[in-house]
C-alpha cells in the first residue's frame, strides 16, 4: 500500500523537485522557518517515503540537498498520486501561513489563543507572532486591525462586511483560475456545494438576460457561501445606513437568489443580505446588460473627466477613440458602484498587466485618481482600465485591411477582450478579422458561431471550430501557435533611438551610493533642479505621484515621474546605485526619473514599451546592471 506524504514533506519533496539542482539548507530553514535540526529530519522522513517512489534526496558538502531519480516514471506517478483533493488544506511556506491565520480569525466571533494557532500548522508561537505581523499589514487595508488581549487571545475588529470581502480576497488570491470552482476552494465549504450555489445564480441571471464577467461571478459565489456559514453562526451584515440603490431587476433577481439558496441549503439569509447581493450586481453588471441602461450624467462626466486628464498627460488624442468611449462607459458605470458600496473585484491578471503595461497603467492610476471619488481605486481597478488604455494605444497604430474570421473568448472581462482583439489585429493584421467577442457564458450558451477559429484565454470544448488558447498578453508562443492555424507571419519594431536625446551624463549617478527611495528622488530631482530642466512643481508632483501607486517595474528597475508633464525641457535623470535599496518592498538597483515636457508627451509610451523590452531581455538587464560608465549604460539601453 503506497504511503501519503504529510503536507509539509510533500512540500519538501516538490520544492526539491521543482528546483531541478541543489538547495541549500539555509534556503530551505528560511523558506520553511524551521530550524536545520528540523529539516534534516524533515528530509530523513520524506526518504523513507521516497524509497518506494524510486527517487531519493541526497545532499553533497558544500553544494545542499538534490533529488535524483532512479525510477523517473514511478517517481512522477508517486508525485501525481500524493496530490489527492482531499489533501489537507494546512499550509506551509509563510505567506500561505499568514493567509490561513487572517482567514481563521475573519470568521471567528470568540477570541483565538495563538497556541491553537500554533498546534494547527505545526510551527511555533514565535513563527506565529512573526507571521501576524504581516497578517496585521493586510488587515489595515481593509479598515480592520488584530487585538490582542491577554489571557483570551487574538480577535479582528471590523464589521462583517469588511470582514466577508478580505476572506473572499483571500480565498480568491490562491486559485486564480477564472472560470470554475477549483477542487481547493471547495475544501473550505466543505458542506455547502459551491456548483449548486453558481448553478443558483447562473440560472437567474440568463432568466433576466443579465450578465457579469466570469472572476465577478466566482466572487459573488464565494460571497454567498460566506454568508450561508456565517448565517448559520448567527454573524449577519448589518443594515446599511443607506439603502443599496434598489433597481427592480436587480431586486427582483437578488430576491429569487436569496430564496433559492436559503431554501436549499436550510437557512434564512435576511434583508440586508438580499441588499448585499443587489451591491455587488451593481457593482458586477457589464458587457450585454450595460448597453441597455442608460448611461447616467455621472459616468459620463466621469469618462470625460478622466480622458481630458489622461490626454493631458500623455499627449495622446484619445478623445477621437469612439471605441474607447464607449468601453470606458461600460466599465465606469459598475465601477463608481464598487467605489460606492466599497465592493472590491480582484483582477488576477494584476502583475501581468502592471508588467506588459506600465504606461497605460500609470494612465489608469493617475486618471482615476483625478476623478476624486469617495474612495480612491485600488490597483486592481485601476489593471482592468490599463487594458483599454493599452488597446487604444494600440488601436492607433493599426490598419483596417480585410481579414480571417475569429472570435475571442476571454474569461476575465471586456477590457482584457479587447486588448487581445488588439494584439491580434497587430500581429495578424492582413487576414484575421475579430467578429465578435464573448465571455465564457455568452460561448456555453452559443449554438452557432460565425467564425473560422476561435482564439480563447480560458479552455474551451470545441464546437466543431478550431480553439487556440493563449495568454491574455499574447505573447511570442502564443503568436507561433497563432501562425501555425492561420499561415501568417509577424513582426516587431525595433526600439526608437530618439528617446536618447533625453539622456545627459550630468544627469547620471554611477555606482551612487545611497540608501533609500526618499533620498534618489531627492538628490535626481535636486540634480535636474539645478541645471534648471524642470520647474518648482516638479518634485511635489514625482511625490505626488509616489504615494498612488509603485513605480516599480521590474527586475530591479523603477521609473519614477510627475503626474503632470514637465513645463522645463525633457530629460532623464539616473541613479545607478552601488547597492539595491527597498521601494515600497521591491528591490532597486536602477532609477530613471522621468522629466518629459508637454511638447514630448507621447514619447512616454515609448519609454515604457522600451522598457518592457528590456525587462524581457536577461542579457541587456546585466549589461545594464554591469555598466560601469554613462557610455555602457547607453549601449544596454539602446544597442
Amino acid at each position: 500500500m503506497m504511503m501519503t506524504a504529510d503536507p509539509r514533506t510533500y512540500q519538501l519533496i516538490q520544492r526539491l523537485f521543482e528546483t531541478k539542482g541543489f538547495v541549500k539548507l539555509e534556503e530551505l530553514t528560511a523558506s520553511f522557518r524551521l530550524s536545520d535540526r528540523s529539516i534534516r529530519n524533515l528530509i530523513k522522513e520524506a526518504n523513507e517515503y521516497l524509497k518506494e517512489a524510486g527517487a531519493m534526496i541526497k545532499t553533497i558538502r558544500g553544494k545542499g540537498y538534490t533529488l535524483l531519480t532512479s525510477d523517473q516514471d514511478a517517481f512522477l506517478l508517486w508525485l501525481h498520486q500524493q496530490k489527492l483533493p482531499a489533501r489537507s488544506l494546512v499550509p506551509v511556506m509563510p505567506e500561505e501561513r499568514v493567509r490561513f491565520m487572517m482567514r481563521k480569525l475573519l470568521l471567528q466571533s470568540d477570541y483565538l489563543k495563538i497556541d491553537q494557532l500554533a498546534e494547527e500548522l505545526f510551527i511555533s508561537r514565535m513563527t506565529v507572532s512573526s507571521d501576524l505581523k504581516k497578517g496585521r499589514e493586510m488587515l489595515a487595508r481593509y479598515g480592520m486591525t488584530l487585538v490582542s488581549k491577554p489571557g483570551f487571545g487574538l480577535k479582528i475588529e471590523g464589521d462583517e462586511l469588511q470582514k466577508r470581502t478580505c476572506y473572499a480576497d483571500l480565498l480568491l488570491e490562491e486559485e486564480p483560475a477564472l472560470s470554475h470552482i477549483t477542487e481547493r476552494e471547495q475544501l473550505h465549504f466543505p458542506d455547502i456545494s459551491l456548483e449548486t450555489i453558481r448553478s443558483i445564480v447562473l440560472t437567474n441571471l440568463h432568466q433576466e438576460s443579465l450578465l457579469i464577467k466570469d472572476i465577478a461571478l466566482k466572487n459573488l459565489v464565494i460571497h454567498l457561501a460566506i454568508a450561508i456559514q456565517q448565517t448559520r453562526k448567527n454573524q449577519r451584515v448589518s443594515a446599511s445606513t443607506a439603502r443599496t440603490q434598489r433597481s427592480p431587476v436587480l431586486m427582483r433577481i437578488a430576491q429569487k437568489i436569496i430564496q433559492q439558496v436559503s431554501d436549499t441549503f436550510y437557512v434564512t439569509l435576511s434583508e440586508d443580505e438580499t441588499d448585499y447581493l443587489v451591491m455587488h450586481l451593481l457593482a458586477n453588471q457589464t458587457w450585454k446588460e450595460a448597453a441597455q441602461h442608460q448611461t447616467t450624467v455621472e459616468v459620463q462626466q466621469a469618462v470625460t473627466v478622466f480622458l481630458q486628464h489622461i490626454e493631458k498627460t500623455s499627449g495622446h488624442r484619445f478623445a477621437d477613440d469612439s471605441i474607447l468611449q464607449q468601453d470606458l462607459m461600460l466599465h465606469m458605470k459598475p465601477l463608481l458602484n464598487r467605489i460606492q458600496y466599497g465592493v472590491s473585484l480582484q483582477n488576477p491578471l494584476l502583475h501581468e498587466i502592471k508588467t506588459s503595461y506600465p504606461y497605460p497603467f500609470d494612465l489608469a492610476v493617475s486618471g482615476l485618481n483625478a476623478l476624486q471619488l469617495v474612495r480612491t481605486p485600488n490597483e486592481d481597478e485601476a489593471a482592468y482600465v490599463a487594458l483599454h488604455i493599452a488597446a487604444s494605444f494600440e488601436r492607433s497604430q493599426l490598419d483596417t485591411s480585410q481579414r480571417k474570421k475569429a472570435i475571442i473568448v476571454c474569461g476575465s472581462g471586456l477590457g482584457t477582450a479587447r486588448l487581445l482583439e488588439i494584439k491580434l489585429k497587430s500581429a495578424f493584421q492582413h487576414e484575421l478579422d475579430i467578429v465578435e467577442l464573448y465571455s465564457y457564458q455568452d460561448y456555453l450558451m452559443s449554438s452557432s458561431l460565425p467564425c473560422d477559429v476561435i482564439i480563447t484565454t480560458v479552455p474551451l470544448t470545441s464546437k466543431g471550430k478550431p480553439v487556440i488558447q493563449v495568454s491574455a498578453f499574447f505573447e511570442q508562443h502564443d503568436i507561433q501557435r497563432v501562425n501555425e492555424v492561420i499561415h501568417l507571419l509577424n513582426g516587431h519594431g525595433a526600439p526608437s533611438k530618439e528617446l536618447m536625446a533625453f539622456f545627459q551624463e550630468r544627469l547620471t549617478l554611477m555606482n551612487a551610493d545611497l540608501s533609500s527611495k526618499d533620498e534618489v528622488l531627492n538628490i535626481l530631482c535636486s540634480r535636474l533642479e539645478a541645471h534648471q530642466l524642470v520647474s518648482s512643481s516638479f518634485r511635489p508632483s514625482v511625490l505626488e505621484r509616489e504615494q498612488m501607486s509603485s513605480t516599480y517595474l521590474g527586475s530591479g528597475i523603477a521609473m519614477p515621474h510627475p503626474l503632470i508633464t514637465n513645463e522645463g525641457t525633457s530629460s532623464v535623470a539616473i541613479a545607478h546605485l552601488k547597492q539595491p535599496i527597498d521601494w515600497q518592498g521591491d528591490q532597486v538597483s536602477i532609477v530613471f526619473l522621468l522629466a518629459i515636457h508637454k511638447d514630448d508627451a507621447a514619447c512616454m509610451n515609448q519609454f515604457f514599451e522600451q522598457a518592457v523590452d528590456l525587462l524581457d531581455n536577461p542579457d541587456r538587464i546585466r549589461a545594464l546592471k554591469q555598466a560601469k560608465t554613462f557610455d555602457e549604460l547607453m549601449d544596454a539601453l539602446f544597442h
